[in-house]
This record gives C-alpha cells, structure tokens and sequence, in this order.
C-alpha cells in the first residue's frame, strides 16, 4: 500500500518536475543572480592588476536586438539569443562602458567614457560623503551653536547632475543636504545644503 502511494505521489508531480526542468527563459528577462556573479568573476578576472580600484555603477542585460527577439518568438523553441551583459563601471577613477557575453565568458567591449558627466553613485559613495559633514568642525559647531543634538542630523547626499558644461571636472560634486529629526522618525527642518 505505501509503495503504490509513493508511486502515485511520484507520477503526480512527474509532469511539474518536467516543466520546471524545461523552462526557458525570455530573451528580455532580467540578469538572474548567478548571472550577476558571473559578470563579477568576468571582470575582475579580466583586469591585469588584481588591486585595482573598481567599482560597479550599473549592470544589466545587453538586450538582444529586435530582429533577433522577433526570430526567437517566430519560434520558441529555437535556441535563446546569446545572454549579455551592459556594465558601467569606474575602474581606477575612469568611466567604462562593457558588455559582456555570458555565454562565452568573455568581455566583447571594454570603452573608457570620456564624454562629461559621471555615472550614479554606489551606495559605498552615498554613505562616505552623507558622513562628512560630521567630519567638518564649522557644520558640528554650527549644530552646538544652535543648541541641536547632533546625534538627531541626518544627511543625505544627491548628485547636482550635469547642465552641459564644456569641461569636466576632474572630481565629483554630491550635495550633502542635512535634516533635524527633532525626536520623530520624519525630517522636519534643512539645517544646512551645501556642496
């Protein structure tokens, strides 16, 4: 009797463990984690000195082009177009823009941006610069001499983006804007924005 209900158990959940097996993924679906780490192990293997300074700003499909999408719904069970991936990041204080091939487990294009402007910052960057206004003894003076708590100053930073300046910067500017919470977990007064 207990064998008969395994097999019948196993039978039953037979044809979803053959769905599950045979799965394919759209071409347009997101990277999936092991994707992400693919591309981490790809780049960083990719670079001659192991201690270089990088940082990724953004990675995400290198979506395949429209003829390709439109032969793979023709049929889908052709083979999925190649997987690919479009990085952004900032190795050793340099902008670069790099697609890699999944499949192949290759860097296809690694170009250094040179246009002006920067990529969004790493949420690392986000909390080094919301900490330095605690760093700097004219912002903690201006907070005791109003009489606040400087444990209740919360800052938080925002890039000032780019208005089409003909030369860039050779740095980073991040506005640092600090709020009082006074007590609450809501921000009540700007105390102090500056650059």
């Amino acid at each position: 009797m207990a064998s008969s209900f395994k097999a019948l158990f196993f039978f039953s959940l037979l044809p979803s463990l053959l769905l599950v097996s045979t799965h394919r993924y759209h071409p347009l679906d997101p990277l999936t984690p092991s994707e992400l780490s693919q591309v981490q192990t790809i780049i960083k293997g990719s670079r001659p000195n192991p201690h270089h300074n990088l940082t990724f700003q953004y990675v995400g499909l290198d979506e395949p082009d429209k003829k390709a999408i439109q032969s793979w719904l023709s049929n889908p069970l052709s083979e999925n177009p190649p997987r690919r991936a479009f990085i952004i990041a900032r190795i050793n204080q340099k902008s670069h823009e790099l697609i890699v091939d999944l499949s192949r487990n290759v860097t296809v294009s690694d170009k250094v941006y040179e246009g002006a402007g920067y990529p969004m910052l790493t949420f690392e960057e986000q909390i080094a610069a919301d900490k330095l206004p605690f760093t700097y003894p004219p912002f903690v003076a201006s907070i005791s001499k109003r009489g606040l708590k400087l444990e209740e100053v919360v800052c938080g930073s925002f890039t000032v983006g780019w208005y089409g300046e003909k030369k860039m910067r050779a740095q980073r500017i991040v506005r640092v804007m600090c709020y009082y919470l006074d007590g609450t977990v809501n921000f009540n007064n700007l105390i102090l924005a500056y650059t």
